[in-house]
């Protein structure tokens, strides 16, 4: 049986790279539930019925979950709406009783191997391990290195996270710092109570499908 809750939130703003990431969840996913969460503006796109049907060929028995959106104020609202999606997430996996929860954003193509990986990589972090990240983002992650190495931020493109991790610290914005999401301010939590620690395998890589050469993929919000 699968140790994971594997949770990704999406936009129609990423449709262009839908039936190679939903290709690829259902050839990982094992026995492991799904919850993705779709947090499209519903009075421009009816995208929640579009990825159901995807789904349904792709990556069956899962359902597409909407958050309810609304107008943020401050022009904060992909701010909002990535809090609103991973909190949901938070919530359905809380609802289980699986110790890890997978986030896996949906312009990241994970390695179609990636649970075993995982686990392999789990079994050889130290009992106070709390995060655990993947590479997949060039300009950010180091790919200089091999193995496993301690850091302050794991990205949620490709993240594990452990149970205690997620029933103790929330995933949140904050006026403090509009250039942090979520990822960012729950690593800070972890590292400033310093109970668990966060760690990127360096052998674990993705691919990123947000930038096609030097061009964003991408459409408006």
């Amino acid at each position: 049986m699968s140790k994971y809750f594997i949770g990704t939130y999406t936009n129609w703003c990423k449709e262009y790279c839908d039936h190679q990431f939903f290709e690829r969840l259902g050839q990982l996913r094992d026995d492991s539930p799904v919850v993705v969460v779709d947090n499209t503006d519903p009075s421009k796109h009816n995208y929640a019925s579009y990825l159901s049907e995807l789904m349904f060929k792709l990556c069956p028995n899962q359902v597409v979950h909407r958050v309810h959106w609304y107008q943020a104020k401050e022009d904060h609202q992909f701010h909002y709406n990535v809090e609103a999606s991973a909190s949901l997430i938070r919530e359905r996996f809380l609802s289980s009783d699986l110790p890890y929860l997978l986030l896996v954003e949906s312009d990241v193509i994970p390695p179609v191997d990636l649970l075993t990986q995982l686990d392999t990589t789990i079994a050889k972090l130290p009992s106070d391990w709390g995060i655990l990240g993947c590479l997949y983002y060039d300009g950010f992650h180091d790919y200089s290195k091999t193995g496993i190495h301690e850091t302050n931020h794991a990205l949620s493109g490709c993240t594990v996270y452990r149970r205690e991790v997620i029933e103790r610290y929330p995933f949140r914005v904050s006026a403090e710092n509009w250039a942090a999401f979520p990822d960012a301010w729950i690593c800070h939590d972890v590292n400033s109570d310093a109970i668990y620690r966060i760690f990127n395998d360096h052998d674990i890589r993705c691919e990123h499908l947000h930038y096609q050469g030097v061009s964003r993929q991408s459409k408006p919000l």
